[in-house]
């Protein structure tokens, strides 16, 4: 007996229902593009709407929505009172539809770049909004939007007084620090493709503002991660740290250069300089700082450095009061420190008086800190270390 799967009469029927549906979905396209030529903006919005619902599948629908977004005007969209303008509709509708077919949709960078251009200094309204739509369409298409990169630079270079001037004269938007962040995150997107940036980029790691600079940073992280010029950016960022109080930043810088860069003795120097400014002041800030934990994994990664940064350890060690408890926005980074410092061994040696006043401490009980301190003396394992851990477990009768 023959399988029915292959039975001749069965690979006709379903190659008939196949080809049937390939040419109804064909149909389907075709009658959409129609849609997009429609002399009333009613029919065209509707097309559109069901364009954006087949997602990857209206490529071939690209040429047809060049082809409105180069129409000045769309037709109006009437009911039987008035008539209204359907331009503010139509055209981030055929952007967004750019932006879900990504590269797909990579014969319309050139119209794309025409209305950034047309709209980068539009102020508020669906105008300057086209301005966002456009870049989120070159951000979809990664490295195929490498030909945006000098429109893009451009942007962000700055401008000379003259075109301050005739911004003002024209009541034009100047780029702000949204404008900016958006087109910061398209060159991520688009990559390594987009290097040439990275010199404009390293400016804006100068802004005053900080989420502006946050920007700059994390596309030159995603543009040119092993760039010696990035690297040395990043490294004067932790130099003039202790001007500014921008955390997050410091973070990141901390985690990238560690993770692309070998820190050399002079670059742990920096970061132990760093703490142990910012120790000096001895104040309750300082006991959360998130700067901590990455500085404490440089170091752990190469411990032949570790007395570098033993003396600021010890010095926020002894700021955490030594009775009457610890305020609750203290006590997670407090834990942390003595944990990791423990995990140093008999590099950390120069902090056992500090741990051995807080195992002794009394007061130091709250939710196993003084259990967290015995056992970082014990990893570290000096005779001094030893002792200090006998102490405490006599004074507190602890097995």
């Amino acid at each position: 007996m023959v399988s029915s799967a292959r039975s001749p009469l069965f690979l006709f029927f379903a190659f008939w229902i196949v080809s049937g549906l390939s040419n109804a979905l064909a149909a389907d396209m075709d009658s959409l593009i129609r849609g997009l030529s429609a002399k009333d903006g009613e029919t065209r919005l509707q097309s559109l709407a069901e364009l954006k619902k087949l997602g990857d599948d209206a490529a071939p629908a690209v040429p047809a929505l060049i082809k409105m977004l180069k129409e000045k005007e769309q037709p109006p969209r009437c009911n039987t009172h008035e008539c209204y303008g359907t331009n503010n509709e139509i055209q981030p509708l055929i952007f967004e539809i750019f932006a879900q077919l990504g590269p797909k949709a990579k014969e319309a960078l050139p119209i794309t770049i025409e209305f950034f251009e047309a709209n980068k200094y539009m102020r508020d309204g669906w105008q300057g909004n086209l301005r966002n739509y456009s870049l989120k369409v070159m951000a979809s298409m990664g490295e195929t939007a490498a030909p945006a990169v000098p429109m893009l630079m451009r942007y962000i270079e700055g401008f000379s007084p003259v075109d301050y001037a005739q911004a003002l004269i024209e009541k034009r938007a100047l780029p702000n620090s949204y404008s900016f962040r958006e087109v910061f995150d398209t060159l991520a997107k688009i990559g390594h493709v987009a290097s040439d940036a990275v010199p404009a980029l390293i400016q804006h790691t100068k802004d005053r503002g900080n989420d502006v600079r946050d920007a700059a940073f994390q596309a030159l992280s995603a543009i040119a991660p092993k760039d010696s010029r990035v690297l040395k950016t990043y490294k004067e960022e932790l130099l003039k740290s202790e001007s500014c109080c921008n955390t997050k930043l410091q973070e990141l810088a901390v985690n990238y250069l560690r993770h692309y860069d070998s820190f050399g003795e002079q670059d742990l120097k920096i970061l132990a300089s760093y703490w142990m400014q910012e120790a000096e002041h001895c104040n309750s800030a300082m006991a959360y700082n998130p700067l901590h934990k990455p500085i404490l994994m440089a170091f752990s990664v190469q411990k032949q450095y570790a007395d570098l940064i033993m003396p600021a350890i010890t010095k926020t060690i002894d700021c955490y009061p030594s009775s009457g408890g610890i305020a609750d926005g203290m006590k997670g980074g407090l834990f942390d420190l003595i944990k990791t410092t423990g995990d140093f061994g008999s590099k950390a040696q120069l902090t056992v008086p500090s741990l051995r006043k807080k195992a002794i401490d009394e007061f130091f009980s709250h939710k196993g800190y003084r259990e967290v301190a015995l056992e970082a003396l014990q990893k570290i394992g000096t005779p001094e270390a030893l002792n200090a851990v006998k102490e405490a477990k006599a004074k507190f009768r602890l097995q």
